[in-house]
């Protein structure tokens, strides 16, 4: 997909139109967004302030600069020693109080440009709902206050998927924050030291970012979709930053009409090997093993002897991929389990309900790895209702849930537009153990991710079927 169809599918999407909206509206969209650009600018320059005094102060001109200052004042009495306690407390006030405050002014900036797109997009009383599936499970990234190194994958939907696991991750964390203020927001932003906003780290197209910025869009434009970030750069980010809550769509791409459409033109050359996918896309596995990998090697996980690869003549392992797609098909049809889990392995770490401890005492890896199903909605009164699996059409008066995909002013602006139809999206969490999978080989964690997306298509065309309209 070029630039152009990007910006209009994804972007401005396909019922863009701001003169149906009345001047007061048009107003308010305007305020509303000038306030996100200021966040934006605001944040820019207090970032680039800070990073760039910390680049001077650290250069060895500045270092050098400082010892000379020191050694010229420390022969000269009484005087030498009121400027060099001068310069050392010039130095304690840049090196150590004045970033700390820098990092709560770029926080109190995050929070708020959080705070004002949640307001725009998902706010309760908006045009937006979020339904969960009655099996989903609570989504735990918290232990005694301490924000632990989470990940979570999920089928990408929409560029909204951004902002939506960004809305879950705030109502976990503090799910009164349609009820605050401004001004509360802000008081607990600049007072707490706890961040009350843990914002998602997404991984794709070779970087790690909190949303989707011109420079991801680079990337995309310049960057193979099969760009991965290798392990070893994840535990570097971690040691740097901290614990985060990181965000994989292993299907890279965004599901759209004309994406299904061409991969099921492809795996029919190679069915019943590869599964014919109607809901997903088949999901890319090199940066989820990376991930895994990473983490495996900040809790010092050796892979498991029973993982080695075994060398089987050819015509064996023909044999053997038919029976397995075989019995994989009959489980889809059948077994509402699937086995996720390759061998059967003790937890490691403290026995603690979400805790596994690392190398580094300051990375907690969560006990359980996330993974998210997304589907986005719209009701439509039809006479002949759809059948998205088998693409037929069935004689059926009534209202169907359609299948979109919302492009960013579709969400935007779904609360500025009177009579509009409401986007309905429904969320599926599940949880698994993730220190089942640290000790398995490369080989085996891609198939467990294959399974996995297996489940999720059958997943969500059970769910679809279970939606009642009233």
């Amino acid at each position: 997909m070029g630039i152009t169809d990007f910006l209009k599918v994804h972007i401005a999407g396909s019922d863009f139109n701001l003169r149906c909206l009345s001047l007061d509206r048009k107003k308010n969209i305007v305020f509303e967004f000038s306030q996100l650009i200021l966040y934006v600018v605001a944040y820019i320059i207090v970032s680039k302030f800070q990073y760039g005094m910390l680049f001077i102060l650290n250069s060895k001109i500045s270092r050098r600069v400082y010892r000379l200052y020191c050694k010229f004042w420390y022969y000269i009495p009484i005087l030498g020693v009121i400027n060099i306690g001068i310069a050392n407390s010039i130095s304690n006030f840049l090196f150590h109080v004045f970033p700390p405050f820098l990092n709560r002014i770029s926080t109190v900036l995050e929070v708020l440009f959080y705070y004002e797109i949640l307001q725009m997009t998902f706010s309760k009383e908006g045009n937006i709902k979020i339904y969960f599936t009655n099996d989903s499970e609570e989504l735990l990234i918290m232990n005694s206050n301490q924000l632990l190194t989470t990940l979570i994958i999920s089928n990408h939907r929409s560029v909204v998927d951004y902002i939506l696991i960004n809305v879950l991750l705030y109502r976990n964390f503090n799910g009164n924050w349609e009820s605050m203020s401004r001004s509360d927001i802000l008081k607990r932003a600049w007072n707490e030291t706890l961040n009350i906003h843990p914002q998602a780290k997404f991984i794709s197209w070779g970087d790690i970012f909190k949303l989707p910025t011109l420079y991801l869009l680079i990337n995309i434009l310049t960057k193979n979709e099969n760009h991965v970030i290798d392990s070893g750069n994840i535990i570097r980010y971690l040691n740097t930053w901290g614990n985060q809550v990181f965000v994989l769509f292993p299907e890279v791409n965004i599901l759209t009409t004309e994406l299904g459409i061409i991969q099921r033109k492809i795996n029919q050359n190679y069915y019943p090997h590869v599964m014919k996918y109607y809901n997903v896309l088949y999901p890319r596995y090199k940066m989820f093993v990376n991930v895994i990998n990473a983490f495996a090697q900040l809790c010092d996980i050796k892979k498991s002897l029973l993982n080695r690869k075994l060398i089987y003549p050819r015509h064996i392992i023909s044999e053997a991929t038919v029976r397995i797609s075989n019995k994989v098909d009959k489980i889809l049809k059948e077994d509402d389990s699937i086995p996720l889990v390759f061998g059967n392995y003790e937890s490691v770490g403290q026995q603690n309900e979400l805790l596994i401890n690392s190398k580094d005492q300051k990375i907690f890896l969560n006990k359980y790895l996330y993974d998210l199903s997304v589907v986005y909605y719209k009701a439509k009164v039809v006479e002949k209702s759809h059948d998205h699996v088998k693409g037929t059409l069935k004689p059926q008066k009534g209202v169907q849930l359609e299948q979109i995909v919302p492009s960013l002013f579709d969400i935007f602006f779904a609360n500025y537009k009177r009579g509009r139809d409401p986007i309905i999206v429904i969320v599926d969490i599940r949880r698994h153990r993730i220190d089942q999978l640290l000790p398995l080989k490369n080989e085996k964690l891609e198939k467990w991710l294959e399974i996995l997306w297996m489940k999720k298509e059958r997943l969500i065309i059970e769910n679809e079927a279970k939606i009642s309209l009233k």
